[in-house]
């Protein structure tokens, strides 16, 4: 795999992760509203900026994903990116968002890596 197929990667792991932290911040401020009028749903969804920009981040790792789908198997590729995002989630749960991680999501995370090496090789 060469920098450009990596970076290509790297770039849709990072905005697809991204995109989940923002949205999952964009909602915690959405916390039992009712979203059953299109005012609601106005209010509490489109115009919710961490939304919209988590909305964003994952068009933006789509674009990265396609570049990469043009030079890399499928079937090498989508476990990579969901491997990766998996993992880089886990990372950001709980520096931004302070959730607390167990020891058994670090031992999936290192059992993943270890299937990334797999898949890979």
């Amino acid at each position: 795999m060469n920098l450009r197929i990596v970076l290509l990667l790297a770039g849709n792991v990072v905005f697809n992760a991204a995109g989940n932290v923002m949205m999952k911040l964009g909602m915690n401020k959405v916390k039992d509203v009712q979203l059953n009028t299109l005012r609601a749903i106005v209010s509490n969804l489109v115009l919710n900026p961490m939304l919209v920009l988590g909305v964003v981040c994952y068009v933006l790792s789509l674009a990265f994903y396609v570049f990469v789908l043009q030079k890399v198997e499928i079937s090498i590729a989508y476990p990579i990116v969901v491997a990766c995002t998996a993992i880089l989630v886990n990372v950001a749960a709980q520096f931004i968002l302070r959730e607390s991680i167990g020891w058994s999501q670090i031992a999936g995370c290192v059992v993943i890596i270890f299937g990334i090496y797999l898949v890979v090789k």
